[in-house]
């Protein structure tokens, strides 16, 4: 089954039972990025989703997905 999601506010189409950790890593490889998905943070649904759960959180129809560099400091 196909549903859409929404990355950073553009519509894709992605297989239903997709974690946001392979969907992360296929955003990467179609765009040539050889980016360690350790340096990008995200959010679905404006809710922060760490690292550590991302193989855990399977989209859904409809959801919303912000990725962005995380910031560091003190």
């Amino acid at each position: 089954m196909i549903i859409t999601v929404y990355i950073n506010g553009q519509a894709k189409e992605i297989t239903d039972q997709t974690s946001l950790a392979t969907f992360i890593q296929q955003l990467q490889i179609a765009s040539g990025e050889e980016d360690d998905p350790k340096s990008i943070a995200t959010a679905v649904n404006e809710e922060f989703i760490p690292r550590t759960a991302r193989e855990q959180y399977y989209l859904k129809e409809g959801d919303h997905i912000m990725t962005f560099s995380p910031i560091t400091g003190g």
